[in-house]
């Protein structure tokens, strides 16, 4: 009779927006690299889990939809971490972690604890392993390859850059999409006109005006993927357009995994700092990013020749409070 040997196996926490989530693509690709016999699984924020699927490292997805109140919110929690209890996990990975998500981490019971709490100086909240460069402020990729060192992984950001992978099939449908609205051959520019907040986005007039450049010198196709929190910006931006619509490639309310298939067929992103411009690096596509009250320190680790962007340094919002970023 065969001895059945258990499969070891690691959970990776990332509990963040969806650009949190492409951002440690890498870091699992470094890890696998590292642990290949183990399973990878990693708990994220739905819908961001959509974009891991067909990554070889990473084993199984977990996607967390949490509740609004705070006593459902409590009780989902609860029953996530019986649920993953099961599981008997060697380690429980924390990237960029919040206090609570570092605590959960702690109740998994798993063999040992990495919290890599991006707020906490000094001591090492419910981690087994003293976590280096806490309190730095460095890019996201190099703060969620420090839970790595760690465990005596030596890995460079450039080591973990992100990626997104579409199957054959995926980009054959997407293909087709631009074929059938019967898209014309000169560029297609992904516009990112979406933002977590209003303070992320470029102003529709601005946004207008560069379109009908892209438009009239280039021949270019625009194309926007847009959800329903985006209607108000855009009832600004679409009027502008009106006489170049027929350049305009516009898709609404398609799930995220269906927007990397548009974003896949295009060449250039050019937008705001968000999600979807990490989308757009993941997926080989250059981009050229406008920042916001966010610095591109922490949240733009690409090679400035194919990824450059817009920042304006020294706002009043940054100098008056001494921080690296606007809280506006």
């Amino acid at each position: 009779m065969a001895i059945k040997i258990k499969k070891r196996k690691i959970l990776v926490i990332k509990n963040r927006a969806i650009g949190d989530t492409i951002l440690m693509t890498g870091p699992l690709r470094v890890l696998r690299k590292h642990f290949p016999d183990h399973e990878i699984h990693v708990l994220v924020r739905a819908p961001a889990g959509q974009l891991l699927e067909g990554l070889p490292y990473v084993d199984r997805i977990f996607s967390s939809v949490e509740p609004k109140g705070k006593i459902d919110r409590l009780a989902y929690w609860m029953r996530l971490v019986s649920k993953l209890r099961d599981f008997r996990y060697d380690y429980s990975i924390n990237f960029h972690a919040s206090f609570r998500s570092s605590l959960m981490a702690r109740f998994l019971r798993a063999g040992s604890c990495i919290a890599n709490h991006h707020e906490l100086n000094g001591r090492n909240w419910f981690s087994d392993f003293d976590v280096p460069g806490r309190g730095e402020v460095k890019s996201i990729i190099d703060r969620d390859l420090d839970a790595l060192r760690a465990f005596g992984i030596q890995a460079s950001v450039t080591d973990a850059m992100p990626e997104i992978i579409l199957s054959p099939a995926e980009k054959r449908e997407a293909a087709q999409s631009f074929s059938d609205a019967a898209v014309g051959t000169g560029p297609r520019i992904f516009l990112g006109i979406g933002g977590s907040r209003s303070t992320k986005r470029w102003p529709a007039t601005y946004f207008a005006e560069l379109a009908k450049k892209l438009i009239h010198e280039s021949n270019a196709h625009i194309v926007l993927a847009t959800i329903d929190i985006d209607r108000p910006f855009l009832n600004e931006l679409l009027p502008l357009l009106n006489a170049e619509k027929e350049n305009i490639f516009h898709v609404h309310g398609k799930t995220l995994r269906e927007t990397a298939k548009v974003i896949s067929q295009c060449q250039v992103y050019v937008g705001n700092d968000s999600g979807l411009k990490h989308l757009a690096v993941a997926l080989g596509l250059k981009t050229y990013t406008f920042f916001g009250p966010e610095a591109p320190l922490e949240w733009h680790p690409y090679a400035l020749d194919r990824h450059p962007y817009a920042f304006s340094e020294n706002l009043l919002c940054r100098t008056e409070s001494g921080k690296h970023w606007c809280s506006i």
